[in-house]
This record gives C-alpha cells, structure tokens and sequence, in this order.
C-alpha cells in the first residue's frame, strides 16, 4: 500500500492490531510460487465472501519454489510487539454498504506447511484514532498447520463516519 500524497500529513482513521506468535515466520507469510498466496488477510464481512479484503506482508519476494526452501527463508519469528496495518480505506468502503452502527472485521493467517512447527494468534483489535478507541479481542490460539485461523471483531461506525448530534444542538429539519 502506498501512502497517499494528499491529504498530508498522513492520517490514518483506524488501525488493525494483531499479534502472532511464531518461530517460522515465513510459514505464515510465505508463499510457494504458482500454488498458494502468502500474507495475512484482513476484511469486511464474512471471510468467505468479504466486502473488501486485502493481505499483508505477501511479499513477491520470498516467495519459494517449493516448500523445503522455505527453511532459508524467513526462518526467524514475528516480533514480539502489534503489528498496525491502515484499514481506513476498508471502512471507508464499508459505510457506504453498511446496514449497522458497526462492521464486522476479521483476520485470517494460515500455517502453511505441516512440519509440527506452528504458532498462535495472540489477539487482533483495531484502534481507532479519532474517538482514542481501542477494541480487542484476545484468542490466544493455535495456528493450524494447513488451515485457516479466523478472529472477528466488530468496529464501531457511525461515530467517525458522519458526526454524533451533541446534547442541544439544532437539528436542520427538510
């Protein structure tokens, strides 16, 4: 993703939060060329057939020719800290399809290779900057070897997309 030139300074709305735990990396991000996608996904929706999704860390670059050279690569664990990327233009997309005062939002990672190392997802959350929001979800669960794991949480919407009326404020009336 690229950060756009205006407005600037760039401003993110709203931040998904997620932590992983494991000691290959590249199993979760990695991808085998011409067979599966690499990354982490995060959307709207249901993950099976989401309003808007988009993977992270699903770098051409590393992307092996088969499964045993992913020992070369990233061979070394996620870090120890929440990783935070931008979903603005996510929510964006979903206020105009939504039907609800919040968005179902999800993450899906998938330990790829069945070699009996595998990791957890720790939690995933999103902050959202102009109400100094926090919502989170705590899993704290096994990634499976082979398999998708997927954590939903709900953001609130309607609170930065259009603005709240405050206690006596005047209504414009048609």
């Amino acid at each position: 993703m690229m950060v756009p030139k205006y407005p600037q300074p760039y401003q993110p709305k709203i931040l998904a939060g997620f932590k992983i735990n494991h000691p290959l990396r590249g199993e979760i991000i990695g991808g085998v060329w011409n067979q599966e996608s690499g990354g982490i996904e995060i959307g709207i929706g249901n993950p099976d057939s989401p309003t808007w999704s988009r993977r992270y860390f699903n770098f051409y670059m590393g992307y092996q020719s088969s499964p045993q050279d992913l020992a070369s690569y990233q061979a070394h664990p996620f870090p120890n800290t929440t990783i935070y990327p931008d979903i603005t233009d996510a929510i964006e997309v979903a206020a105009q399809v939504a039907d609800s005062p919040v968005v179902p939002v999800y993450i899906k990672g998938r330990d790829k290779y069945q070699d009996g190392i595998t990791g957890t997802l720790e939690y995933f959350g999103a902050k959202i900057s102009e109400l100094n929001i926090k919502t989170w979800t705590y899993i704290n669960s096994q990634i499976p070897e082979g398999n998708d794991i997927v954590a939903l949480i709900d953001i609130p919407l309607a609170e930065y997309v259009s603005p709240t009326p405050s206690d006596g404020d005047i209504l414009a009336q048609s």
